[in-house]
């Protein structure tokens, strides 16, 4: 056995030591290990015993007097104040926001609020971070009054400050533990300095949940609800997308129906939340009606692209808003100030594609008039770029199609106040939108007691009838209006210059196939100077002027007829096709009054023309005076010529000839057409008799016409036939030769 050696024993020396150490150390790792596991859970234990034994209802007065403090609004907590410590979490409940001095409802009623908090930012990084806020049964009432006062107007003013001092509140350090100073809730001395810069500082939630609240919004033009609203937004956090789901029921005051919405998006705000930017947002709607059973629940859709509301530029954006649905499409974009200055311009599009706007109106409880034609206002389509500020404003490139009629131009007002336009059109059926309306004397009335009571010979038309509904509104309350339904305050100021041009127009069954007018006013004058319209292979060339500058609407035009053709014409107007031939007139009319019948009675000036090639149908006196029946056939006339002053409704024949085949007559009498009249005798010369009868040749046989314009009654009296000499002469000289 051999003896250890110096070097031998140094070596076992040293791993002895090591050896110590190992042992040594792995006793302290063990000891710090159990320190590290044991401190946090003794620190969650003392914050939970110190929460629990802690009576945070001591604090209302500290928050309801910083919460004044920072908004102005008076905040009252009148439920309890209680802190969870799993999940950690603040809540409140029974919270009120009361409004300012002069309004009776609370700006805002919360039944229970909960703030959950988090314990890493709290323990770790020193300070109080809101990861989730929930709101049950929050009611919001913003109101205005007639006067301009809003409830909400000091919360405007004061969000700023507001959102530095949230952000404050959970977003900067604390300068102490939460358990040793409660009342210091991120809101003291401390965070008082912070304000300037807590708009930079980040900011995020988990999540904000909203359950079953109330919005309300009164003011003098009505009021709007949103009912059942149900708010849910994930990860909020500045300058990054949050998923927002929200669903709510919304009426109005002013709406027969109320809207359910189901939506959901993308929301983006900035860091001081002077931006808001939703994206990709889809709505699904149920409009029902209120108060009707009948009409069935009408499902659309709402989307929007994108939508951005900046509250430090003070402008709004709104990207492809669209609703659809099966009776049609609409989407509109535009952009411009917010709120909305008139100074500051504002733009926008508008289009429309299908949209059954009788079937919307029924939905939606809009009461349109009774329309002659069921399919009016069932397909139409609109496009147009618009642009206002200030005074001006402009629609450009405006295509439109009304069911089958077509319309495009544009329309201006420029900076010294008149409105230009160029419009051109084409397949307007105006009949198609006569409209019947209930005269206020009855509950019910059949069209044509309507036609009758309002004094229109022929026919009906939508404007009429829109103008006599607004006379008897006038008597409830006294309105001056037009035959047209337009307002005579604003036909005074309106300064309008432009053109338009239709074709295939159709009015009061009257076919037009071009109509061309320009269009001048000027201090409540208004002229259509030229005014040319083509029909029934002629034409009308006139100038017309209303003029409104007065206590009653006064109406002048003069013109011209030429080669119209009548029989078409009177089928279409007048319906009864008994003269035929090419008309020929002159004209000069004035005439005064609001609404047609006392156009017609105050009518005044001239006309004259001549009827060429005519035939009066359903009876052939050229046959009768030649010996042969005289039914059915036409009496044919080479022309018929005429003249006649016009006053106070009464045209007075000064002269009117025919001269036919085998006859020629001259007649007088008058026609009165406000009542609608005739009161005529024509005296037929026998020019031209057959050989049997040439002994009659010159006789005169007196015909009279009487009674209303569409049952007038012929006779030929003979009792006055033997009163003139020359007739008793031909009769005596033919009796002669007769027995001869």
């Amino acid at each position: 056995m051999t003896e250890p050696t110096e070097t031998t024993t140094e070596q076992a020396t040293t791993d002895s030591r090591a050896k110590r150490h190992l042992k040594g150390w792995a006793k302290w790792s063990h000891r710090l290990i159990y320190v590290g596991v044991l401190l946090p859970v003794v620190i969650v234990l003392g914050f939970a015993g110190a929460v629990h034994f802690m009576d945070f209802n001591q604090y209302k007065p500290q928050l309801e007097s910083e919460f004044q403090k920072r908004t102005g609004y008076a905040l009252s907590v009148e439920g309890e104040v209680g802190v969870s410590v799993w999940p950690f979490s603040l809540s409140v409940e029974t919270v009120t926001v009361a409004s300012p001095d002069g309004f009776e409802q609370p700006l805002a009623e919360i039944d229970q609020a909960e703030v959950t908090l988090s314990l890493w930012a709290l323990f770790v990084e020193q300070r109080l971070k809101a990861s989730g806020v929930e709101l049950i049964g929050p009611r919001l009432n913003l109101i205005e009054k007639a006067g301009g006062q809003r409830n909400y107007q000091p919360l405007v003013a004061r969000l700023a400050p507001v959102q530095a001092s949230l952000a404050s509140m959970f977003q900067s350090p604390s300068s102490s533990p939460l358990w040793m100073t409660p009342g210091n809730w991120g809101v003291g001395e401390a965070n008082a300095a912070t304000t300037d810069t807590a708009t930079s500082e980040s900011w995020d939630l988990e999540a904000l949940i909203v359950r079953d609240g109330v919005l309300t919004w009164q003011s003098p033009q009505g009021n709007l609800a949103l009912k059942h609203l149900s708010l849910m937004v994930y990860d909020l956090m500045p300058e990054r997308p949050s998923e927002v789901m929200l669903s709510g029921q919304l009426a109005s005051s002013g709406l027969a129906f109320q809207t359910q919405l189901d939506a959901r998006g993308q929301m983006v705000l900035t860091n001081g939340m002077q931006s808001v930017t939703l994206n990709d947002w889809q709505a699904d709607l149920r409009l029902q009606p209120i108060d009707s059973d009948e009409v069935p629940p009408l499902q659309a859709t709402f989307k929007l692209a994108q939508a951005q509301l900046d509250r430090e530029k003070d402008t709004f954006h709104v990207k492809q808003a669209a609703l659809l649905s099966v009776l049609g499409r609409m989407e509109a974009s535009g952009s411009g100030p917010w709120p909305f200055q008139s100074g500051k311009p504002l733009a926008g599009s508008l289009s429309m594609d299908r949209v059954n706007v009788r079937q919307w109106a029924r939905h939606t409880g809009l009461n349109l008039p009774r329309f002659q034609s069921d399919q009016a206002l069932t397909d139409v389509s609109l496009t147009l770029q618009g642009q206002w500020q200030g005074a001006q404003w402009s629609l450009e490139e405006v295509v439109a199609k009304l069911d089958q009629a077509s319309l495009e131009g544009w329309m201006r007002r420029d900076p010294d106040g008149r409105i230009r336009f160029d419009w051109q059109g084409a397949d307007w059926n105006l009949d198609h939108y006569q409209a019947w309306l209930k005269p206020r004397s009855q509950d019910s009335a059949a069209p044509d007691q309507t036609t009758e009571e309002n004094g229109k010979e022929s026919g009906d038309s939508a404007s009429e009838s829109v103008s006599d509904a607004a006379l008897s509104d006038a008597k409830a309350q006294p309105r001056s209006v037009l035959p047209v339904g337009l307002p005579i305050k604003g036909l005074r100021t309106w300064q309008v210059e432009g053109d338009v041009a239709l074709t295939h127009l159709r009015h009061q069954g009257v076919s037009y196939d071009e109509v061309r007018a320009s269009v001048q006013s000027e201090s409540g004058r208004w002229h259509l100077q030229p005014f040319m319209l083509r029909l029934y292979q002629g034409q009308i060339e006139t100038e017309l002027t209303l003029d409104v500058s007065g206590d009653t609407p006064a109406y002048s035009t003069s013109g011209q007829i030429s080669d119209v053709a009548m029989q078409p014409l009177m089928t279409d107007a007048w319906q009864q096709s008994r003269l035929s031939g090419d008309l020929f007139l002159q004209f000069q009319l004035a005439s005064k009054g609001v609404n047609p019948q006392l156009l017609k009675q105050n009518a005044a000036g001239r006309f004259e023309g001549e009827i060429r090639d005519g035939a009066y149908h359903g009876m052939d006196l050229n046959r009768l005076l030649s010996g042969q029946s005289a039914q059915p056939g036409e009496t044919r006339f080479e022309s018929l010529n005429f003249a006649a002053p016009v006053k106070d409704g009464v045209v007075d024949w000064e002269t009117l000839a025919v001269t036919s085949e085998r006859f020629s007559a001259q007649g007088s009498g008058n026609w009165d057409w406000g009542r609608g009249e005739l009161s005529m005798r024509f005296d037929l010369n026998y020019d031209r008799p057959p050989k049997g009868l040439a002994m009659l040749e010159g006789l005169s046989v007196p015909v009279t016409v009487a009674g209303p314009t569409d049952q007038m009654v012929w006779q030929a009296p003979l009792d006055k036939l033997l009163q003139t000499p020359d007739n008793q002469k031909k009769l005596l000289d033919a009796v002669r030769q007769l027995l001869n």
